[in-house]
């Protein structure tokens, strides 16, 4: 179960990259993008602990980039 959603949530960063790359800078996903890339990779290979703990970073990573971009007081002043 845990490796289709981590199929499914490759499948949509890889649908929705390009609306992210238009509205930011390339390099604020770099990271996210290799990590996404590594995930594809080793789910092919079962990798399931290495699994886990890219998942764990990636997802660290994306709740980050959602704070920064989000609009609230801190990021407006």
């Amino acid at each position: 179960i845990k490796v289709l959603k981590i199929s499914e949530a490759v499948s949509t960063w890889n649908r929705n990259k390009k609306t992210l790359y238009a509205a930011m800078l390339h390099d604020d996903f770099s990271e996210i993008e290799k990590n996404m890339l590594e995930l594809e990779n080793l789910l092919q290979h079962n990798e399931l602990m290495q699994i886990d703990s890219l998942c764990d970073k990636t997802e660290l990573l994306l709740r980050n980039k959602k704070e920064e971009i989000q609009v609230n007081f801190e990021n407006v002043f």
